[in-house]
């Protein structure tokens, strides 16, 4: 077989800047640590599990970060590097160990909180919006400051952070969100309430897998500018595709929309 054409980044020759790895740990480490204080308060004074079990879940997710690297052509420079594990090639530094519990853990939390109020569909798509800005925020002081580098023929790539990752990485707690609000009515309180943990990392891996797939074939294939620009608006559109089903399912109908006995009458 020959081998796959696929652009590789120096991983043997960058430099992890000391300064931008303190600056990235923190920036993920405070809000991990600050959820993991709110989930504990949780379950010692209101006997409520699932905030902390969200958070255990946003931690195995995590095993997700090198298939998703080494596919959106993403790396952390190995040399310096605070290595919390390698897999497929892909050491990753323990600042992104601390971001997935918050981010898709804990994030994932308040979007099922904002589900099972039966929101409006334009709170979905505001909710969307908002953890692409969360994303952008958290991601551009690692590009800036050389933490962490997209490469190859990056479109929307404007200061080094390509800007249809966001589309999608804001949909991963959504996604857990939404997967908790279906299954918990049945999981109740005791033991099958753990199930939540997996559920956070399975709704990472599908969201990625779903919707960067027209991103990953476009840079596996060496893709030029065109191709890739027309992949970032297949993986936007199915982003935004994505939200709109979130809308259907978890979203309140309209008030002026027929209740279905009304359908029912007017079909006849």
């Amino acid at each position: 077989m020959p081998p796959l054409n696929q652009p590789l980044p120096p991983l043997e020759t960058t430099v992890m800047p000391a300064g931008a790895q303190l600056m990235f740990t923190f920036v993920t480490g405070v809000p991990m640590l600050a959820v993991l204080a709110v989930a504990v308060a949780h379950l010692v004074r209101r006997r409520d599990a699932l905030l902390l079990l969200c958070f255990l879940g946003g931690l195995a997710a995590v095993m997700a970060e090198p298939v998703v690297d080494v596919l959106s052509h993403l790396y952390f420079p190995v040399i310096g590097q605070q290595t919390a594990f390698t897999a497929l090639g892909r050491p990753i530094p323990w600042a992104l160990v601390f971001a997935y519990p918050w981010y898709v853990g804990g994030q994932g939390y308040l979007a099922y909180r904002l589900f099972a109020s039966r929101p409006s569909a334009g709170r979905i798509w505001r909710l969307w919006g908002l953890y692409a800005l969360s994303n952008i925020a958290v991601e551009t002081p690692g590009v800036l400051t050389g933490f962490h580098v997209y490469y190859d023929n990056q479109p929307l790539n404007l200061w080094g952070f390509p800007l249809w990752c966001a589309a999608v990485q804001a949909i991963m707690p959504m996604a857990a969100g939404a997967l908790i609000h279906a299954t918990r009515p049945r999981l109740g309180n005791g033991w099958p309430l753990l199930a939540v943990v997996p559920l956070v990392p399975m709704a990472d891996g599908m969201v990625n897998a779903g919707l960067d797939l027209p991103m990953w074939i476009a840079l596996g294939s060496g893709a030029s500018w065109p191709g890739t620009y027309l992949a970032a608006a297949l993986t936007i559109g199915m982003a935004a595709l994505g939200v709109w089903v979130l809308t259907v399912l978890v979203a309140r109908p309209p008030e002026d929309a027929p209740q279905p006995a009304a359908r029912i009458e007017a079909a006849r």
